[in-house]
């Protein structure tokens, strides 16, 4: 009988907590506009490791000298095995001169708050942001991005009248003319129906969102939608706007492209006419003109620019650029006490864009300027054109953004200052986190984080900024224009199904450290957003599917609206004619061609809002895919590769943790049913050529999903590679890296150049398993090919941050110290019984882990096509939350339903992931099944004195019993009542059930004896001390145990026998490390 008493000492000192590494992270700023910063906002995306920190207080930041500088933190992904914090985004404001670096680090710490705070005052009718210098209303009750704003100019912090620089105006914010015969101008300030979020609210920065969807009715009745970003900065007297024109009505089945003249953000400016206008020219110095007549700045092609009078439209500036040069893209007007300065990011990059000042001193931004249409090239169609309509337009489910900052300043801001900004704007500083620092944390990249070493990477720079590559707009590969810009294969892959190339990444700064790469990276992944018809506002599966039926877009779809089969329209109604057709200009990407992982990298290295709201449609559109809606899914490997790894980047950015139940599922329910499990490829219902380059996208998807389950959940992470080793395995035995190969035609496959897809996820398993025979084939494929095949397409003598070859790379260049598995597993046994098997083993040493097969047949070790035997990776799958015991028996037990008999195998792995030989197979044929319930040991009463002479008192109590079994090695015990009860005063009797796996069960019954008084127990529970235990004389029947630990069946030693002192019985004990744990025990 055993029993633990409240009153039991736990040695302090001997519970050792491992203490946190202390956080130093170098975070090198990299000047880019050649004009140097002092002060300019930044943010940073910083990975951390798993495990190591939970708490974004904590976190300061620390400049060149070592001096603490004003950040703020907030948390962007957590680590989903211990809610550890694994990316966190930093914003701080650093110095750095032109053209040069500066290195601050990230540390633990108290953070250091700015002289002047951002504050953030949210009441029913508004929200008040103040900076310090500047201070601004957005208002509750309408989609105006800003109410008003005012200048302290004299810096009293009171923000006068007579300061308020932006008026109040009903039309101010967004407005949007929409064709003709379609309906009067829109005003967002007349929108209800606007969610308004604070997003940020911080000491440095403060982030405001608003969002008001579009709506269609019918064609001459379909208002826009649009979403905006406020950003108020600490002690800076501008603000950044980001506004996103949105057309994804989601109230329609079938809606119908968004078509309009002009598209504009105004704002009424308090100066005194007349006012002088300047505009950047991306010369030394600005072009100034008095504004008598009002004027505009048209940027009408990427290298064409002109300023223009607004009353009589007379030329007063006009010139050509050279490629990869053009304006700042700024208008500032100021009267003699104040001005205010409008820039627009990618002036002359997305063009056409216009800035403009009226004579009222209205500055308008012009982002669909009424004076130019859309240019654009429809895949049917070359070359690029204007379209002749005098129309823009956004295809049904198109959504684009444009940033602006607004700078509120005195009156004698220089030309170079306001050139200074404007070139920040463009090309701000970037932070750059080292490659060392990502290698450590392998927190940021999928296939597990791994970088190669540095002799694998290119050396790294210091590149400003991106280069352009212009080919003649009458080109196809034309990749300026806010429809086009920086489209990673402009026009060449407008309609996403068109064959060829292979995924692009978004990773490239990682690899280089250049700033340029940085640029390319995220505008890249912008385009993916911009370019192509692939959102919707606020859409949630759950509630809007079953109207919307949103498709994954069958091969060349080119739209995500519910598909009812070819030659019927997804839109409304016919296109305008020479405008969009009924297949749009950029097509929403196809399943075969779903490549979307340069956006998920290039989200991790900044913390783009606008990408994560993306995102969040994404979590909810792939369940399309999770649940299997689509009526007619495309089932190639390719297809279902990059939907599944869309929907992890979506769990990673969103931690949206129902799309990892719904992965499993997925996996559970449709991937398995459809391996082959005689060959590991999809089955040829539903893959008819065979398994080849195409395997190697499923196969990534699944890896990027285990690398996320492993730690938290292992029978996911045990289902998940089960069939990922049948997917290995085809490759191995049969598939050789091909094109395509279908092995049940016989023979073997021959390497393709494109078998590329394979080589990382091969790499990754057997760096996963150390399974040196797929390294081998590796090898082999790379020396030159296999079967008379090629070797691989792409690059794979150094990892620039391309898609392909940085696994294999990493593998290639690091050495595996550890090579020896686990002994194989000895004594497994299985046992049926009540419905359920268990298996034990005699656990091997080494293990860390278990991997248990069952299935209806015998099982085998070497891949098979005998149907007769199951293949161990075809089998069920258990993933134990066992903590291997070298030299115990340890156990499992299932239900197997109506499979009878039952055969088993165990693997094991250890700690650098070797997969051990798999043990012999054992069966319930012909085991009988156990019927015999557990046997109790005799429960001896107990008795415990309460320690109060309050004789209604009772007392905690906390009891084991201990039983044993002829199979189970590992009984179940319920108590009633349960351990830890309260038992009162005199005699109460308990009750224990043990239960082995198969349900039989034992009972026994016991006495818990509650008297008055106690033994009396004093001393302090250090190291090296002694503790004292005083009992009455009386207790000679009871005798003082100790143990290490309470795991489940701990060992108990005596104590040497007490001594009697002051007729009471003592003990008197070292407290040692081997002695942790005291307990009374009554009886021999």
């Amino acid at each position: 009988m055993k029993f633990r008493l409240t009153i039991a000492v736990v040695l302090v000192g001997c519970m050792f907590i491992s203490s946190l590494e202390a956080l130093e992270a170098p975070l090198t700023v990299k000047e880019n506009a050649g004009v140097g910063s002092g002060g300019y906002p930044v943010s940073a995306v910083v990975p951390l490791p798993r495990g190591q920190f939970f708490d974004t207080t904590n976190f300061t930041i620390s400049g060149p000298t070592g001096q603490a500088v004003a950040s703020q933190c907030e948390a962007l992904e957590r680590w989903r095995a211990d809610d550890s914090l694994r990316h966190v985004r930093v914003h701080f404001q650093p110095s750095v001169q032109a053209g040069s670096n500066a290195v601050y680090t990230l540390r633990d710490g108290t953070p250091v708050l700015p002289a002047q705070a951002v504050s953030v005052v949210d009441t029913p009718s508004n929200i008040v942001l103040a900076t310090g210098p500047l201070r601004c209303t957005i208002s509750r009750g309408s989609g105006r991005l800003l109410e008003a704003v005012w200048l302290d100019q004299n810096g009293d912090q009171q923000f006068t009248e007579e300061e308020q620089i932006l008026a109040p105006h009903a039309q101010n914010g967004g407005v949007f003319v929409p064709r003709n015969g379609a309906g009067a101008t829109q005003y967002d300030h007349d929108r209800t129906n606007v969610t308004l979020d604070i997003e940020e609210t911080g000491p440095l920065r403060a982030v405001i969102r608003i969002e008001s969807p579009a709506y269609f009715t019918d064609t001459n009745n379909h208002p826009h939608g649009f979403a905006a970003r406020v950003y108020a900065y600490a002690g800076q007297p501008f603000l950044q706007v980001d506004y996103q024109l949105q057309n994804s009505a989601k109230n329609v089945v079938r809606s119908w492209p968004l078509y309009f003249e002009d598209m504009r953000l105004d704002y009424r400016v308090n100066l005194t006419s007349p006012t002088t206008v300047r505009f950047g020219t991306g010369k030394t110095t600005a072009f100034s003109v008095i504004n008598t007549n009002g004027v505009y700045q048209a940027q009408e092609m990427h290298n064409a620019m002109r300023i223009y009078r607004l009353s009589n439209g007379q030329t007063l500036y006009s010139t050509n650029y050279p490629d990869g040069a053009g304006p700042e893209g700024f208008i500032d007007i100021r009267d003699g006490q104040r001005g205010v300065t409008a820039v627009v990011r990618h002036f002359w990059e997305m063009w056409p864009n216009g800035l403009q000042a009226n004579t009222q001193n209205m500055l308008s931004l012009q982002l669909f300027p009424s004076w130019s249409q859309q240019f654009y090239q429809h895949p049917d169609t070359a070359p690029p054109a204007f379209g002749g309509t005098g129309l823009y337009w956004l295809e049904d489910m198109q959504h684009v953004v444009k940033e602006t900052l607004l700078y509120f300043h005195g009156p004698s801001v220089a030309d170079s200052n306001l050139t200074a900004l404007a070139r920040t704007f463009q090309f701000p500083p970037v932070v750059v986190v080292s490659r060392d620092w990502q290698r450590q944390t392998q927190a940021t990249l999928d296939l597990g984080g791994v970088l190669p070493p540095d002799e694998e990477l290119p050396i790294p720079s210091d590149d400003p900024q991106p280069t352009y590559d212009f080919l003649c707009f009458t080109g196809a590969t034309y990749a300026f224009n806010w429809s086009i810009f920086r489209d990673p294969e402009p026009g060449y892959r407008a309609a996403s199904c068109t064959p060829g190339g292979w995924p692009y990444s978004g990773a490239k700064v990682i690899a280089t450290e250049a700033p340029a790469d940085y640029f390319a990276d995220q505008n890249q992944a912008l385009a993916e957003l911009n370019t192509r018809p692939e959102w919707m506002t606020q859409y949630r599966h759950e509630d809007d599917w079953p109207l919307l039926q949103l498709t994954e877009n069958p091969y060349c779809g080119g739209r995500w609206r519910i598909f009812e089969g070819h030659g019927i329209s997804a839109l409304a109604a016919p296109p305008l004619a020479n405008t969009s057709e009924e297949t749009p200009v950029y097509y929403a990407r196809d399943d075969e061609h779903g490549w979307f992982y340069h956006v998920a990298e290039a989200y991790f290295c900044s913390g783009n809002p606008w990408i994560r709201d993306w995102y969040r449609f994404v979590a909810q559109f792939r369940l399309v895919r999770l649940e299997q809606l689509d009526p007619w899914p495309d089932y190639t490997s390719r297809a279902i590769g990059h939907s599944l790894n869309h929907a992890m980047q979506a769990y990673r950015v969103t931690g949206d943790t129902n799309l990892l139940v719904k992965f499993r599922a997925y996996l559970r329910d449709y991937l398995r049913p459809d391996q082959d499990r005689l060959y590991g490829d999809q089955l040829p219902e539903r893959e008819s050529e065979g398994g080849g380059f195409q395997t190697g996208y499923l196969m990534r998807s699944v890896i990027d999903y285990l690398e996320e389950v492993k730690d938290w959940d292992r029978q996911a992470y045990a289902e998940g590679f089960n069939y990922l080793s049948g997917l290995a395995e085809w490759n191995l035995r049969f598939g050789n890296f091909p094109f395509y190969f279908n092995a049940r035609d016989g023979g073997a496959g021959s390497s393709s150049g494109t078998g590329l897809t394979l080589v990382d996820p091969q790499a990754w398993y057997y760096w996963h398993t150390g399974k040196k025979v797929y390294w081998t084939q590796l090898e082999d494929y790379f020396d030159g090919g296999i079967n008379g095949g090629e070797t691989p397409y792409g690059e794979f003598n150094e990892w620039h941050g391309q898609f392909e070859s940085r696994y294999y790379l990493y593998v290639k260049n690091t050495i595996r110290t550890d090579t020896n598995p686990p002994p194989t597993t000895a004594g497994v046994q299985a046992v049926p019984g009540g419905g359920r098997v268990l298996v034990k083993w005699l656990a091997p040493a080494d293990a860390v882990r278990y991997h248990i097969v069952w299935a209806d047949r015998p099982i085998t070790a070497q891949t098979t096509t005998n149907a007769g035997s199951m293949n161990w990776w075809a089998a069920q799958a258990i993933g134990p939350e066992l903590t291997p015991r070298s030299g115990h028996v340890q156990r499992v037990a299932f239900d197997p339903g109506l499979v009878n008999p039952v055969y088993a195998a165990v693997f094991s792995f250890d700690a650098a992931d070797n997969l051990s030989e798999m043990s012999v197979v054992a069966t319930t044929d012909g085991v009988a099944p156990d019927t015999q319930p557990p046997l109790f040991q005799a429960a001896s009463p107990i008795a415990l004195w309460t320690g109060s002479t309050n004789l209604s008192e009772g007392l905690s109590v906390f009891y084991s019993l201990s039983a044993t079994d002829a199979i189970d090695p590992e009984i179940t015990f319920a108590y009633s009542p349960p351990s830890g009860s309260v038992f009162a005063p005199g005699t109460n009797t308990a009750q224990c059930v043990a239960t082995d796996f198969a349900g039989n069960s034992a009972t026994t019954t016991f006495l818990v004896i509650i008297l008055p008084g106690s033994p009396r127990m004093t001393g302090t529970a250090l190291q090296g001390t002694f503790m004292n235990v005083y009992l009455p004389a009386s207790c000679t029947d009871y005798l003082l145990e100790s143990t290490t630990n309470l795991e489940l069946h701990p060992t108990w030693q005596n104590e040497p026998a007490a001594l009697r002192t002051n007729g009471q019985l003592h003990y008197e004990l070292p407290l040692q490390r081997d002695r942790s744990f005291f307990r009374l025990r009554n009886g021999p």
